[in-house]
């Protein structure tokens, strides 16, 4: 399920991925979404991936197994390119 249409992000589709799923399903939602596009909500980078860089950078610096996302990794490697991110949000965890 997309979540947006023509680069716009829709915000009650998103509530309602986030309310019908466990946070589990969520980086499968991300990764399927991150398949015709760069960014969330298109080709540009958007607000929404703000928040989003936010979890993935906490995700993927916990010491866990997890599946591997290839373009979960990919979008998250293209964010950590991005100066803001690195100056607000690529600290190590504490």
């Amino acid at each position: 399920m997309p979540i947006g249409t023509d680069g716009e992000v829709d915000l009650a589709i998103a509530v309602d991925i986030v309310g019908r799923t466990t946070p589990g399903d969520r980086p499968v939602i991300v990764e399927n979404q991150l398949a015709n596009r760069p960014y969330l909500a298109g080709n540009a980078f958007t607000m929404a991936d703000i928040p989003m860089g936010v979890a993935l950078h906490r995700w993927f610096l916990l010491p866990i197994e997890r599946p591997a996302y290839p373009r979960l990794a990919a979008y998250y490697d293209r964010l950590k390119q991005r100066p803001a991110f690195q100056a607000h949000c690529g600290a190590p965890l504490t």
